[in-house]
């Protein structure tokens, strides 16, 4: 299945002032750094401190670093959501924002390829000496008497990378005024195109949608669970073939219309049948939908599926009556809402704001007072804009010219941290890892990585409390393993290990690996050993970063992790045809429900199933029974037992280095109040917003 959120494309130049302050930040690394040539060199680190354990995280690398400016980090791209299959295979359109599933972090195709890594990839080095090789067994470190410390210099302040922001971790935040109306709210958006209101195809920014319309199931602001929405009730039937929904009474369109049956069956068979439809994967086992009783829809499946009700159920539904001609204007199996008369035909919903007209530039939506789901919006007013350069974003804040901005990425802050605001770190389900090749036909032994020693003693040597600090301030769940971050799914006991350097030499000892007198481990057929991970060159910066700062960890203990970033063809070449590599890394949101079926289950092997993924090719009996037991399940109680034991099952056979669960950063005006974060898309709730009123005095504590 598919996954999404999309980094917009970039051109040459914002790629050359990545990789200027990607440099910065890893200016004195001891494993990998660029020249002044912009040729990738590689030290090798001293035997002197291989031979000591360096599990402890010392005052001296605390203070190393305390010294790193945590905003010296590169231009990032802003995010919109995009089909994980699309985006791997470089056929999604690039900004196509996938609502309510996942918002990936890799754009989605287009752009030109590169054949090679244009930034800095850690090129493998020979050993500087060919001495004879020993045991890669940990040394005893030579003991030093102690001589009375000097006089400690005084410590050079660091300054804080939020800045004049107040940073709010809570995750239900309390505001200690009370609510009032305000005039306009003013948002920014980051995909530049927004004329198409099709909602099956998502080529508009989903906070547009969003705004207009309701989805038939509710997924749960903090549990991503789903909940009773525009129907009220669900049941699966006796032959657990069949999934009921029962809609609410009363509700109506924007034009004062009564939503209907006809309306749900219209817009579950469009996601289902349109030819652009983004979310088709979530319909391939419906059958039919049908309108039973009064108040009831009926929707056939083929085989259960209980993931249906929070990823199919999730879909936004919008009015029959309008779009049906259109829609039957063109034969079964080429109908599509895509080139609808908008312009002629104003879109109608039944959320909590009205669209009232748009130009190129902007879009203005009014408050529906007869909301039916709770009160209506404290704003009368709510007008997006929207620019894709992170640059003009926070230089638009800046200005005062935008209230709310989502994304914001932890890099960026220091373009924005010296105006007052309030920035909210926000729990996302968003993942990040890089999966184990167990078949790398590049490798003398393609088998190598099938030894799970081997496997676990590279994540041990991951510092990953380092890159949690200096590329995400902190803002991330370094500790989590896997790609289950949906609250009500994970299996919050699956964790990573702890940084041992000691305990790695020892599996690579076991495994038959031995280390020169130099530092340089050897793999069991006497080479070097070093480690190819390929990642796309527009994905998620923070990820690339991350995975730059582990070469230098690899390091530590003699092992060259080759980091390449690779434009779509070179890379989709990579994982698609060749496999010559032994991690691919990848980042995204995952779905409410379970879709990673086809990153774990070996008949979906890239290598056997050209419909599938999984690169790595790996295969596990325990974990196959367990996705058979997630797709089959009769309940969503027996999804979530099914989908915990597959997260145990890959997290003791280390399907990856898990490098953890990011969160959201939203920024907001000191006067905007009322934010409440929404897991599945964290700007949802604008209409809970509100603006204190000018003059208006301000209390001493605002948020808590």
């Amino acid at each position: 299945m598919t996954n999404y959120r999309d980094d917009h494309e970039f051109d040459d130049e914002t790629e050359a002032d990545d990789e200027r302050l990607l440099n910065k930040q890893l200016a004195g690394s001891e494993a990998e750094f660029i020249d002044e040539d912009g040729v990738p060199a590689h030290h090798a680190a001293d035997p002197a401190d291989l031979a000591a354990d360096e599990d402890e995280i010392t005052p001296e690398v605390l203070a190393e670093w305390a010294r790193l400016d945590p905003a010296a980090l590169y231009a990032d791209l802003p995010a919109q959501r995009i089909g994980r299959r699309g985006f791997v295979v470089g056929l999604a359109a690039a900004g196509v924002p996938l609502a309510g599933l996942a918002r990936i972090m890799e754009r989605g195709g287009g752009g030109e390829s590169t054949t090679s890594v244009n930034a800095p990839a850690f090129q493998e080095s020979s050993p500087t000496a060919t001495a004879e090789s020993v045991p890669a067994t940990p040394e005893a470190t030579a003991v030093v008497e102690e001589t009375p410390p000097a006089s400690p210099e005084p410590e050079e302040e660091v300054a804080s990378p939020f800045g004049a922001l107040t940073l709010v971790r809570n995750q239900s935040p309390q505001y200690t005024e009370q609510p009032v109306q305000s005039d306009t709210l003013r948002v920014m958006l980051t995909l530049n195109r927004n004329e198409d209101f099709s909602p099956v195809s998502f080529r508009q920014d989903f906070q547009i949608m969003a705004s207009y319309l309701d989805p038939l199931v509710w997924i749960d602001e903090r549990t991503m669970e789903p909940q009773p929405w525009l129907a009220e009730s669900w049941r699966v039937d006796d032959e657990k073939r069949r999934i009921i929904f029962t809609l609410r009474e009363g509700i109506t369109w924007h034009d004062g219309r009564p939503l209907t049956q006809e309306d749900v069956v219209f817009s579950l068979l469009a996601y289902r049948d349109d030819v652009d439809s983004a979310v088709r994967n979530f319909f391939v086992n419906v059958s039919d939908v049908k309108a039973v009783g009064s108040r009831s829809i009926s929707v056939e499946m083929s085989s259960s599926d209980a993931n249906f009700i929070a990823n199919g159920g999730s879909q936004f539904i919008f009015p029959a009556r309008a779009l049906e001609k259109h829609w039957e204007s063109r034969p079964i199996g080429q109908r599509t809402l895509s080139g609808f008369d908008w312009e002629a035909n104003k879109p109608v919903g039944t959320g909590p704001w009205v669209f009232t007209e748009q130009d190129r530039d902007s879009m203005t939506f009014e408050r529906n007072d007869d909301y039916w789901a709770a009160d209506p919006a404290h704003f009368e007013q709510l007008v997006f804009t929207w620019d894709s350069d992170p640059r003009t974003r926070a230089e638009t804040w800046r200005n005062g010219d935008v209230d709310l901005l989502f994304p914001i990425r932890p890099h960026e802050l220091e373009w924005v941290n010296d105006q007052p605001g309030l920035l909210y770190a926000a729990d996302a389900p968003v993942v990040m890892f890089a999966q184990f090749n167990r078949n790398n036909p590049a490798r003398s032994n393609p088998f190598l990585f099938d030894d799970v020693r081997i496997r676990q003693a590279l994540s041990m040597m991951v510092d990953r409390r380092r890159y949690a600090e200096q590329v995400f301030l902190g803002l991330i769940d370094h500790q989590a393993a896997g790609t289950f971050p949906q609250p009500w799914l994970r299996d919050s006991d699956q964790v990573n290990p702890a940084l041992s350097r000691r305990t790695a030499r020892e599996l690579l000892n076991e495994s038959g690996f031995s280390r020169q007198s130099n530092g340089t481990t050897l793999d069991p057929d006497g080479n070097p050993f070093s480690v190819s991970v390929i990642t796309r060159i527009d994905s998620r910066f923070e990820m690339r970063s991350a995975l730059r700062m582990i070469s230098d960890d690899f390091a530590q203990l003699g092992v060259t992790l080759r980091v390449e970033e690779l434009g779509d063809e070179a890379f989709n070449e990579r994982w698609i045809r060749g496999h010559d590599f032994d991690l691919i890394a990848f980042s995204y949101q995952t779905y409410p429900g379970f879709t990673d079926f086809d990153l774990y289950g070996s008949n979906w092997d890239i290598r056997v199933n050209p419909q599938g993924w999984n690169p790595g090719g790996y295969s596990n009996a325990t974990a196959d029974s367990a996705i058979r037991a997630s797709l089959n399940a009769l309940s969503l109680d027996s999804l979530v037992t099914s989908v915990q034991e597959l997260q145990a099952v890959v997290n003791d056979d280390l399907f990856g280095l898990w490098l953890g669960f990011p969160q959201d950063l939203i920024l907001a005006r000191p006067d905007l109040l009322g934010f409440t974060p929404v897991m599945n898309w964290q700007t949802w709730h604008t209409r809970l917003l509100w603006r204190r009123p000018a003059g208006a005095p301000i209390p001493p504590v605002v948020v808590q």
